[in-house]
């Protein structure tokens, strides 16, 4: 997609090629892995006889074309999430094509619709991440943090909360994983399935606020946390916790499938 591929390319001009090959090109190894599931899915209905495309599919199909090649990647990621809404609407009940609809539109709101927001809503989202470093015993105001140790002359008093590290991408990452394990096995939204997506949802809210507090008293260490080894490291921690919360709270539901 070009909203990916537009992700990538800035992630290798700000980075280099060798931390982004670590970081792999600055999008989530969950988005990749929801990219090629939705693809596996979509593939799978294409092997299958589904009968002869009707005019909405074939006007659908035009417009998937245009979003592809459409240079903006803002404008390619908003026509897939009206394609997915389509394929949803449209595909038969549990189909491969309505299982991987839910899943691109996730991507969508991973890479343009959760970032929207998030411009729209910046100064109470980031008040509140900065409310949960409070919890941590450090002083803060408004998406201000202040530095639990003397941070040196070289630096101010206190950092930024700025929106690249809102506890709102983690989110979208934890909630792209409940739904590719959704729709990858076919498992229907339970109470139980959303409070295990929940969970997953705090504890990426809980890392990052950890690593936020991490800036605040080690910030001789302020460069490697924010876009250093530390913070690939933390990034890939995260993957990993989204991973087990969501494997293991849904196991009985995945084995059942199988």
């Amino acid at each position: 997609m070009n909203a990916v591929l537009g992700e990538v390319v800035r992630y290798i001009a700000d980075y280099g090629i060798g931390l982004a090959v670590v970081n792999v090109f600055g999008v989530s190894i969950i988005t990749w892995v929801a990219i090629a599931a939705a693809l596996s899915l979509l593939a799978e209905h294409a092997g299958a006889d589904s009968g002869s495309p009707r005019h909405n599919d074939w006007v659908a199909t035009a417009f998937a074309f245009v979003a592809a090649v459409v240079p903006t990647s803002t404008a390619s990621a908003a026509a897939l999430s009206i394609i997915a809404i389509y394929l949803y609407l449209t595909s038969p009940a549990r189909s491969g094509l309505q299982r991987a609809a839910p899943i691109i539109l996730s991507v969508t709101v991973a890479v343009m619709w959760g970032r929207i927001a998030l411009a729209m809503f910046s100064k109470t989202m980031l008040r509140i991440d900065a409310v949960l470093v409070g919890l941590l015993g450090i002083r803060t105001s408004e998406n201000q943090v202040f530095f639990a140790v003397d941070p040196g002359p070289t630096m101010a008093p206190h950092f930024l909360i700025a929106p690249g590290c809102s506890s709102l991408h983690s989110i979208s990452m934890a909630v792209v994983f409940c739904t590719v394990v959704h729709g990858w096995f076919g498992i229907r939204a339970t109470l139980k399935s959303l409070l295990v997506c929940l969970a997953a949802v705090v504890a990426v809210v809980a890392i990052n606020v950890l690593r936020l507090g991490a800036f605040s008293y080690f910030p001789a260490y302020f460069d490697e946390i924010h876009k250093g080894w530390i913070a690939s490291l933390i990034a890939w921690v995260t993957v990993a916790v989204i991973v087990t919360i969501v494997s293991f709270g849904m196991k009985r539901e995945i084995l059942r499938q199988d």
